[in-house]
């Protein structure tokens, strides 16, 4: 319980400034799209998962029911090429309904979920435009396309991660 108190209110002290102003460590990659951080200065015992805002990528394996998309793991691995283990700046505007601070993540300066965008790993989050906040990422999203990129490379016409959610893990038609 106490450190559920801990991790909220870390939480809501980062997503009540808009901004937090302040440098993180990348502890971890978990997928695409989110990132485990901690403040620089503290110990280990202060993370922050942290869904980075305007994107959407790939969704990775969950279990026998709930598989992976193509290019989850290139989209994966470019973002931890991006992140792992380095200092990122976060600003963060509010909470998913997973209770995960929604962020732009900012990596030597760079917008890293547009960095994502542009190398055709991951969609502008178009499906609810109130996580869509940097308006260059839907332009991007369609350069990346239209220059066939990363997932856009395929023949066939990816599938976008909130159908696969709902089409694949929640009616089973994968």
């Amino acid at each position: 319980m106490k450190k559920e108190i801990g991790f909220l209110l870390f939480s809501v002290l980062i997503v009540g400034n808009g901004y937090a102003g302040e440098r993180y460590y990348v502890q971890k990659v978990k997928d695409g799209d989110t990132i485990i951080v901690s403040k620089l200065g503290n110990n280990r015992a202060e993370m922050l998962e942290v869904r980075l805002s305007d994107i959407d990528a790939p969704e990775t394996t969950k279990g026998k029911r709930r598989p992976g998309q193509p290019y989850s793991r290139m989209a994966t691995n470019a973002l931890a090429a991006e992140v792992l283990n380095k200092e990122v700046e976060l600003r963060c505007y509010g909470l998913d309904r997973n209770q995960r601070s929604i962020c732009h993540v900012y990596a030597e300066g760079e917008d890293v979920g547009l960095k994502l965008v542009e190398a055709g790993l991951a969609w502008a989050a178009t499906y609810n435009m109130k996580f869509v906040r940097n308006l260059k990422t839907v332009p991007a999203e369609q350069l990346a396309k239209s220059a066939r990129r990363g997932l856009w490379a395929d023949t066939s016409e990816p599938i976008a991660p909130w159908i696969w959610r709902r089409e694949c893990w929640g009616e089973g038609r994968c």
